[in-house]
């Protein structure tokens, strides 16, 4: 069951009734995600699944993006042969791997251009109704590392992404309970006898410690996560 009032436009999971609006004016459309091939609304000898959510508005209102990011593409694409495709579309690149897709825009209407970075609930671009479509109305995809989710399973997006754990970089280090080191010579030429010192080294037991590294070799990286009874022993000192 969805909300057909403006502006609520998704129903939560856990049955709350949250208030995000991705266009001014908008009704969910009664095209939404769905890996089931359906007939194309344009060209009906195509089967496809519809792997986003469809909003019903008219020409001109405003566009909104889900949560703070990028501005990764901007482009028009529609296939004159099959009559189908997303017209104006903008994408946006969110964190943790989320990308946020507004197509069948009005191409006169975009707000921004590539690299510009955006914040939760601008206004990006008007609707339209360019590409293969019947009439005017948005489509809406969410996509996490590259493959499509429902958006109607999402009640906010930037709310989603305040509450998921930081992503580690290197601004966000974390100790690792095991470390593997190998040996590298430059050229990334070994002899049989290093290739087998590096497997050995490889199956350190994760629970040694740390040590002042006196006993580096060449080409090892460190031996700062392993005992000094180790690596006596591994060095043959």
């Amino acid at each position: 069951m969805y909300c057909l009032n403006n502006p609520v436009i998704y129903i939560d999971p856990n049955g709350l009734w949250p208030t995000k609006s991705v266009v001014d004016n908008g009704r969910v459309g009664n095209r939404g995600f769905t890996l089931i091939p359906r007939t194309h609304p344009v060209n009906r000898n195509i089967l496809r699944p519809h792997l986003g959510q469809d909003f019903s508005v008219s020409l001109g209102n405003n566009v909104r993006v889900l949560a703070d990011g990028i501005v990764t593409k901007i482009k028009h694409q529609l296939n004159p042969k099959t009559k189908t495709g997303w017209g104006w579309y903008v994408e946006v690149q969110h964190e943790n791997g989320y990308t946020t897709r507004y197509a069948h825009l009005d191409g006169s209407g975009m707000k921004f251009k590539k690299g510009d970075k955006v914040i939760n609930g601008e206004i990006i671009a008007l609707s339209g109704k360019s590409g293969g479509v019947s009439g005017p109305h948005l489509h809406l995809e969410v996509l996490l590392n590259g493959e499509p989710i429902d958006p109607m399973l999402i009640a906010d997006l930037q709310e989603l992404l305040d509450n998921l754990e930081i992503s580690v970089n290197e601004k966000n280090p974390i100790e690792l309970k095991q470390v593997t080191v190998t040996g590298q010579k430059p050229n990334n030429q070994k002899t049989l006898e290093e290739s087998i010192q590096d497997l050995e080294w490889s199956t350190v037991r994760p629970d040694t410690y740390g040590n002042t590294g006196r006993y580096n070799q060449p080409a090892r990286m460190t031996d700062q996560f392993y005992n000094d009874d180790f690596l006596k022993w591994y060095y043959k000192k």
